[in-house]
């Protein structure tokens, strides 16, 4: 998926998974950033998509600022505690 990101152009990707998923979500962001493309890390709390339903991912999605690496590098941090 991310080489199909890369190959098409995408400018602007949002990352939204569940907590369980935060680790592979940040190393994902990491590697688009370093390829140019504009990184949203929604942050779900500890809930998963399902829960939160289609409007209020909708609204988290409208709501998350663009994944700065100074943001990375304090995610990185935070999942290796």
């Amino acid at each position: 998926l991310k080489l199909r990101i890369i190959e098409n152009n995408v400018e602007d990707v949002y990352i939204c998974l569940d907590p369980d998923a935060r680790k592979n979500a940040i190393d994902t962001a990491e590697y688009l950033i370093a390829k140019g493309v504009n990184v949203y890390l929604c942050n779900l709390g500890e809930s998963d998509p399902n829960e939160i339903g289609f409007q209020g991912m909708k609204r988290i999605i409208q709501s998350t600022p663009i994944l700065t690496r100074d943001d990375l590098f304090k995610e990185k941090i935070l999942c290796n505690m």
